[in-house]
């Protein structure tokens, strides 16, 4: 599985079919206003549970294993993330999902993924 984080909204990706899967809400995340370990708190407090709750509701964790240890690439893209802030958020997701690929890119990008995953649904009907 592999995980898209859009505008405060993180997508659960099948890395199968590239589709959505699910999606959960958090706070914002922006290193060039938060610090390693608030970021780390909003993952930990926010959006591990959150992912943990939808994907078992969706019986999408096989074999009594964690989302953490499921996501095997990060797409992220927000507010501050020059090439060197983004750094921080890289690093802190790197303690949450310590297998997974990890790319952390600024806001104009995420306009960008923002359309084509927008795209990708109204066409998936």
């Amino acid at each position: 599985m592999a995980v898209l984080r859009l505008i405060g909204l993180w997508y659960l990706l099948s890395t199968e079919t590239s589709k959505s899967v699910l999606k959960v809400r958090t706070q914002g995340i922006n290193p060039f206003h938060q610090s390693m370990d608030f970021i780390l708190q909003v993952l930990n407090q926010e959006l591990l549970p959150a992912l943990n709750k939808t994907a078992k509701e969706n019986n999408l964790i096989l074999e009594r294993k964690s989302i953490s240890e499921c996501v095997s690439r990060i797409a992220f893209y927000g507010a501050g993330c020059t090439k060197s802030l983004s750094l921080i958020v890289s690093e802190a997701l790197s303690h949450i999902f310590p297998h997974a690929l990890i790319n952390v890119e600024g806001d104009l990008l995420e306009l960008l993924m923002l359309y084509v995953v927008m795209w990708q649904e109204l066409h998936a009907y």
